[in-house]
């Protein structure tokens, strides 16, 4: 898993990245903030922009495969 943020400090991103660490899928958003942390809870993905918002996603999800 990856996160970070470009442009002028409103956009993140998320990204999933495959075991020889090819892109497996992204995620941008506009206005969001620069994720700045990212952690694991089981098959649960926590990520953490720099205002302290919380975005947690289930990894067992199809589309989150």
């Amino acid at each position: 898993m990856s996160g970070g943020g470009g442009g002028m400090g409103n956009i993140g991103y998320l990204a999933r990245l495959d075991s020889d660490s090819s892109l497996r899928w992204l995620a941008v958003m506009f206005r969001s903030n620069p994720f700045v942390g990212v952690r694991y809870e089981g098959m649960r993905a926590a990520f953490t922009n720099d205002w302290g918002n919380l975005l947690i996603l289930d990894l067992t999800t199809p589309a989150l495969g």
